[in-house]
């Protein structure tokens, strides 16, 4: 459900970006920008810790909240810089980064409330999700560019386009 909430954002959104005015996409960039800072810093003030087992022993780590602020201010500053920078990719950017704020948050509600894990303990894994938006969003925006030089056609509304031409 989460994933599939997510495609549907991510494909919605990138179809009709192309109707949002340049000032509006300032405000897109400010505002999820805004977000993602104030998600790790949440997720930095009620402790961000992993944990990793090796050979049967595990290793657990905490993150500093300095850190996670300035995750946050990397991460959106490079949205904003790609987002309003470069026209096609930013738009599949800005796109992905939509609906990988939806599956952050719609983990976060799923394991806090459905799960009964409760609010502290689901908070713990939202810069992990976070890292997944920003890797599937750094795969995904070269391997659609790739595709498009190939010819291939990645969406549904493109081929029927062309195939109407």
């Amino acid at each position: 459900g989460i994933k599939a909430l997510e495609g549907f954002i991510v494909g919605y959104s990138y179809r009709f970006s192309s109707k949002i005015p340049k000032k509006g996409r300032y405000v897109i960039v400010t505002i999820i920008s805004l977000f993602l800072i104030g998600l790790l810093t949440i997720a930095g003030i009620l402790g961000a810790q992993g944990g990793i087992m090796i050979l049967g022993t595990e290793y657990t780590f905490e993150v500093p909240l300095w850190i996670m602020i300035l995750l946050g201010i990397v991460l959106s500053a490079s949205i904003a810089y790609f987002g309003l920078t470069k026209e096609e990719q930013g738009t599949m950017i800005l796109s992905c980064v939509l609906g990988g704020i939806f599956m952050v948050l719609g983990y976060f509600l799923y394991e806090a409330f459905v799960l009964g894990y409760g609010v502290m303990a689901a908070a713990v894994e939202i810069p992990w999700n976070i890292g997944q938006l920003a890797v599937g969003t750094a795969i995904a925006v070269p391997v659609v560019d790739k595709l498009r030089e190939m010819g291939l056609h990645v969406s549904l509304f493109e081929s029927e386009r062309e195939i109407r031409e």
